[in-house]
């Protein structure tokens, strides 16, 4: 068996060899399907002609144009006009059709067709329509929540509380969704969510998902979405699911844009700016945001320890600060060939500074609960993240909106750096210093991040009307290289602490190919059957990090329309949940003499069987949504705690028991009155994760609700008044259960100037309730724990947009809408 060499830019401390047996199948694959789909293609006749005016001769761009059997409900074959009003079917079947060409502003023209050869009807002109208005100006706002039965947008845009805040903030705010005091993201009680952006994993994401979270602001936020149940298209891992941050793009003609400034009491600032310019072939569009915010927090832990038949207790009390100034940038070009050839580069980059100060007071008690010693430390934790990533798209649209190939190459560099200071001084019962107990130590982890990714995705519309075949193919590469130096200071004089200071090397490589075939009975039943293979390597320094696997996920739904305003689906998909490369380091990190946390290299991926069923009903201007989300996983990840014989408590993640989670919601969308609307969402979900052995003392079995709820009054010209909030009874995990938690906020908008003009008043997190609790009771451990983050505030912001409202005359791209981790336009 062949073996092939890698070799890379930069030096690696470990051998690279990877069996090429599994490319060879996989092209042999995908030759295949392209043979066959070249074959189908190449069936049929040719359509083609020219629209235009039939007084002038200009051209006419993006007109519709079907061709359909006569009588028939819809068109067998729909394309829109170029750029120089051409368009080509070329590949209809032989048969007698009615050619329907349709505009603004001109009357409908219909030419009944014989196809039995190639048909060029040449220069096809269009008569104006007399009776059609000169200018129309069509607005709708959009709902904070659009739910389908495939996927929730969170159209964040259109949320006058989520002008200020970061992409954790908002997701905070959504139903369904919960984030831990470590950043951490649950979706229907699950954690392992994939992060996208723009329809593209991010890097930052994978390697410190709260530093990425932050360095988001909401309001270069159009939407994120929210998918429990990827199809095959999409990236396998993340057994939660995928949410899909889409950032803000222009699309308008002529030079359009929008400038906002926000200041909040206490101690947060922020600035945006939107820019796109459109004219002819080129579109060029760039988004700049600037975010300081300066926040409090408080960490209450308290454990009953038993240490060789005997119980004591630890108890801390921590307070700290957090100050975090990010700046992102996001600019780039859309190029337009032509109306079917369309090319993207986009650069983004982000800089972000945090500085966390903490003084932490923890004293040891004995079992009658007497003290015996405490600690005063003092944590100063000074960290930069910088990540650079550049983007090169191609879109090509055939005959039809159905049948495109798409190719995507980007590169991402991150870089990582933070110089973590600890001094913890040591008292007796008497408060006297015991300078044997001391700790003063600096701890100095870089980490570098190169990540490159190819994706090509292909779909293609079958003869027969309503069914298709889409496929493609993904390779990601990481290579990560992180050092972790950590000195002690004895004697006055810092020294290298060689047992905890380590350099960890990983490398991952994901090949992925897919295959989906959707069709469609009649006009009431749609189906779709996919599957996924990815071959993941991985290699490291690290003994027992390498993995050589290859898995399949197979993926379907089917979804019928009971009425014109009811739809059922039912949906299935096979995940994964691949360790992060922190979680299998096994650095070892202290943050008091007494808690640590280590990373795993035994840690293994975990399986997940997704199975959902969705109704939806539509009543007016009101709609309901049932739906249950069960979720199947072998091997859960979980944050597990423990005690050694030194009375240290070790955290770390290992692989837990099989898990069961059985959740039902339901969502409904109201407008009792025109000046007012609400929407809500109730979710009630079923717990149970099973035994594992030095993870828990036994399985866990309980249940919890979640209930969002926003309410929009309308009143004084389009003013709007917002109250917004959510609440939690507490959910499960393996070692213990959190505790209830609940947030309430308020804004206030108003437009000026015709719209251009906007302000927006925020009262956040009006009760300061946003404290989170939780206990853990494992053998030798329980522990009752908080973290509340001291965010309330008031925060004003303005925003003017400029520019016109021209109509677009270009047929826009849904941009990365298809690189959903691999292909496919997201669901």
């Amino acid at each position: 068996m062949a073996l092939i060499t890698f070799k890379f830019p930069f030096t690696l401390n470990f051998p690279f060899t990877y069996q090429a047996s599994f490319w060879l199948r996989v092209a042999l694959c995908l030759v295949g399907v392209y043979i066959s789909i070249a074959a189908d293609a190449q069936s049929g006749f040719k359509v083609q002609g020219m629209v235009a005016d039939s007084v002038k001769g200009d051209i006419l761009e993006l007109a519709t144009i079907q061709l359909k059997s006569p009588g028939a409900a819809t068109a067998e074959y729909v394309q829109l006009s170029g750029l120089d009003g051409s368009f080509l079917f070329d590949r209809v079947k032989a048969g007698s059709y009615e050619l329907t060409i349709s505009t603004v502003g001109y009357k409908t023209n219909t030419t009944v067709l014989a196809v039995s050869h190639d048909v060029d009807l040449g220069k096809i002109r269009m008569a104006a329509n007399t009776h059609s208005l000169k200018e129309a100006v069509v607005t709708a706002e959009k709902p904070v929540i659009t739910k389908t039965s495939e996927k929730t947008v969170f159209n964040v845009a259109q949320s006058p509380t989520h002008q200020t805040g970061t992409a954790e903030d908002a997701l905070r705010n959504m139903p369904g969704v919960s984030v831990d005091r470590n950043g951490n993201i649950s979706m229907v009680g699950k954690q392992g969510v994939k992060v996208l952006v723009d329809g593209k994993p991010s890097v930052l994401a994978e390697s410190n998902l709260q530093a990425f979270l932050k360095s988001i602001p909401a309001n270069t936020i159009e939407s994120i979405e929210l998918i429990t149940n990827p199809s095959a298209r999409y990236d396998a891992n993340g057994n939660a699911g995928i949410i899909n941050i889409k950032l803000k793009k222009g699309k308008r003609d002529g030079l359009n844009g929008s400038v906002a400034v926000n200041a909040g009491y206490p101690d947060r600032a922020g600035t945006n700016v939107v820019i796109n310019y459109r004219k002819n072939k080129w579109n060029l569009f760039g988004n700049y945001s600037l975010d300081y915010v300066d926040i409090g927090h408080e960490f209450i832990d308290k454990r009953d320890i038993t240490v060789r038949d005997t119980v004591t207790h630890y108890n801390m009390y921590n307070p700290s600060k957090e100050k975090n100034l990010n700046n992102t940038l996001k600019a780039g070009f859309d190029f337009f060939a032509n109306d079917k050839n369309t090319f993207t580069y986009t650069v983004s980059a982000g800089h972000s500074l945090s500085r966390w100060a903490s003084t932490a007071n923890a004293q040891n008690l004995d079992a009658s609960t007497s003290l015996l010693n405490t600690f005063i430390s003092d944590a100063l934790n000074k960290s930069t993240n910088v990540s650079v990533t550049n983007d090169l798209n191609y879109l090509k649209k055939y005959d039809s909106t159905e049948r495109e190939l798409m190719i995507d190459l980007s590169h991402t560099y991150v870089y990582s750096h933070s110089d973590n200071q600890l001094n913890s001084i040591g008292y007796d019962a008497a408060g006297v210093e015991q300078p044997a107990q001391n700790l003063t130590r600096n701890m100095i982890p870089t980490n570098k991040i190169n990540n490159v990714v190819f994706q090509l995705n292909y779909a293609e519309p079958l003869k027969r009307a309503g069914h298709k075949l889409e496929t493609g193919l993904k390779n990601e590469t990481t290579i990560n290289q992180n050092t972790y130096n950590v000195s002690d200071r004895m004697n006055g004089i810092y020294t290298p602490n060689l047992l905890l200071s380590n350099g960890f090397q990983y490398l991952e490589n994901i090949a992925a190919f897919y295959m989906i075939y959707s069709g469609a009975y009649k006009e009431f039943l749609t189906y779709s059957g996919g599957i996924r293979s990815e071959h993941t390597f991985i290699n490291s320094n690290t003994n027992n990090v390498a993995r050589n696997y290859l898995s399949f996920f197979p993926s379907g739904t089917v979804a019928t329309a009971l009425s014109k305003t009811q739809n059922l689906s039912l949906s299935y998909s096979r995940r994964v949940r691949r360790p992060s490369f922190q979680q299998i380091n096994n650095t070892v990190t202290y943050f008091d003499q007494y808690s640590t946390w280590q990373g795993n290299p035994y840690l293994t991926p975990s399986f997940s069987n997704i199975v959902s069923l969705s109704y939806d009903i539509r009543y007016k201007k009101n709609m309901f949504s049932f739906s249950s989300e069960n979720t199947f996983t072998d091997g859960e990840f979980s944050e597990s705690s423990s005690i050694d014989s030194n009375r240290i408590a070790r955290g770390g993640i290992r692989n837990g028991g099989s898990s069961v989670i059985i959740a039902g919601s339901f969502y409904a969308k109201l407008e009792p009155v025109k000046w007012w609307s609400v929407q809500m969402n109730h979710l009630v979900a079923w717990e149970r994760f099973g035994y594992k052995q030095d993870v828990n003392t036994g399985p866990i079995t309980g249940s919890y609700y979640n209930l969002w709820m926003s309410m929009d009054f309308k009143f004084w010209k389009n003013t709007i008044f917002n109250m917004n909030g959510w609440y939690n009874t507490g959910d499960l995990f393996p070692q213990g259960k959190s505790k209830a938690v609940g947030v309430m906020n308020a804004s206030l908008k108003k437009d000026f100037l015709k719209d251009k003009f906007s302000v927006s008043l925020l009262f956040q997190n009006i009760a300061n309730t946003m404290k989170f609790q939780w206990y853990v009771n494992n053998t030798n451990l329980h522990t009752n724990g908080s973290w509340q983050n001291y965010n309330r505030a008031l925060i004003l912001t303005l925003t003017y947009r400029f520019g016109g409202s021209q109509t677009v005359k270009h047929k826009d791209i849904e941009e990365n809408s298809r690189l959903s981790g691999g292909g496919g336009k997201g669901k």
